[in-house]
């Protein structure tokens, strides 16, 4: 049985690198069944930061493949192929590759849309960018990096160890409900403000959003016949 299961592994490990192999494109060895992404996944980094490995270790390359669990993704590398990529073939690259339900508010942004609908909201959210509105933005953004600085003083004052994603989260939901709604919350001198904590439960990792995480990396299709939102 152990033999049977060894060799089932080998087989699976070797199919995943064979996509990428076939194709003549240099890659990471997965491992099973987390493809390149073990590390984020368990909780020992960051998804970004664990890109960026990748990335890194492509050095001297214009791409690489590696594997979200058992999904192919191409990390580019070559600065003049990501500007092409970025500007003259973009209509190609554009779809994200991840379901959106569209019925739930805050998942129908630029970042989850593709195709037509990206291009629908982008042409309306592109006249809030403007020169002028985003010198505006900046501002705001200098005033609430003041009083963070405020509100450092007295800790550092004691010497006191701060919880800088905690300090990061608070700074930055102040900004956004300055520039995009016109409110000021105060969340840096205030952590249990309402809009704070709307944060912290939008952002919380839990197990359900764990599992669609990796259901999502697996195979999108599976949120929808599993019904998961």
């Amino acid at each position: 049985m152990a033999f049977y299961a060894e060799s089932w592994l080998t087989e699976v490990l070797v199919a995943l690198s064979l996509y990428w192999q076939r194709k003549g494109v240099p890659y990471l060895e997965p491992r099973f069944p987390f493809g390149n992404v073990y590390n984020s996944f368990v909780g020992k980094t960051s998804r970004p930061m664990e890109l960026n490995e990748a990335y890194l270790q492509f050095k001297g390359q214009r791409f690489g493949g590696i594997y979200f669990f058992n999904r192919p993704g191409l990390v580019i590398v070559d600065p003049d192929l990501i500007r092409t990529i970025l500007v003259k073939d973009f209509w190609t690259f554009q779809h994200t590759g991840m379901k959106t339900n569209e019925n739930e508010p805050l998942n129908g942004h630029l970042f989850r849309l593709g195709g037509n609908k990206w291009r629908r909201l982008r042409v309306k959210l592109t006249p809030t960018f403007t020169s002028g509105k985003m010198k505006m933005m900046f501002q705001t953004l200098a005033d609430c990096g003041r009083e963070m600085g405020e509100v450092l003083e007295e800790p550092a004052s004691r010497g006191q160890v701060v919880e800088m994603r905690e300090l990061s989260a608070r700074f930055t939901t102040d900004v956004i409900a300055s520039v995009a709604f016109g409110v000021e919350v105060n969340c840096q001198r205030n952590p249990e403000a309402a809009f704070r904590q709307w944060g912290r439960r939008f952002f919380q990792q839990n197990f359900r959003n764990t599992l669609n995480s990796v259901l999502m990396a697996i195979n999108p299709k599976l949120l929808t016949l599993l019904r998961i939102s």
